[in-house]
């Protein structure tokens, strides 16, 4: 990915898919150890994700 790609990255369907399925688990009490994980990880990502995006259009 170029500099002038990150602000325009977006997640594949796939990954917004497997983020918002683990997040109504854990909402429900029926997530996993492995959709907790996948979740936190997700999570962990975004701000990073964030930032980068926003230094870029800085």
């Amino acid at each position: 990915m170029t500099p002038e790609q990150i602000p325009a990255f977006k997640a594949l369907d796939e990954m917004r898919s497997r983020f918002y399925d683990s997040l109504s688990k854990e909402k429900a009490g029926l997530a996993s150890e492995e959709d907790r994980k996948e979740l936190n990880h997700f999570l962990e990502l975004e701000p990073i994700i964030r930032m980068a995006k926003t230094r870029k259009v800085a």
